[in-house]
């Protein structure tokens, strides 16, 4: 997976990527950390029943997560999910149409 093959991203810790505002939700995605992909990780992540297989690959740092897909082939990258279990206001809203696209967003520190 590309997210972790860039050292400095997986790293990093509180910052905020900034998004077209006409095509998200949000103005600036909170991202307090990326999980790791292991095992133990995958098994205390949430699981989103309707969305099917996934990943939550980065979390808020309060009670929210960003979601990808998951299968046992390879396939095309997936939609970036914000699954908001904090206030649910914005749970279930595609974020970013890929992760590749998710992770270009520009990065600022977190306010």
């Amino acid at each position: 997976m590309r997210l972790y093959k860039d050292k400095s991203a997986i790293q990093a810790v509180g910052f905020q990527l900034e998004k077209p505002a006409a095509t998200l939700v949000a103005k600036a995605l909170q991202v307090y950390c990326f999980e790791p992909l292991d095992t133990e990780a995958l098994n205390e992540l949430p699981y989103e029943e309707d969305l099917g297989p996934g990943y939550c690959f980065a979390t808020t740092g309060r009670g929210s997560w960003y979601w990808i897909a998951a299968s046992d082939h390879r396939v095309d990258d997936s939609p970036v999910i914000f699954l908001d279990y904090d206030s649910g206001r914005s749970h279930g809203e595609t974020v970013a149409d890929s992760l590749d696209e998710f992770l270009n967003f520009p990065r600022l520190p977190m306010k």
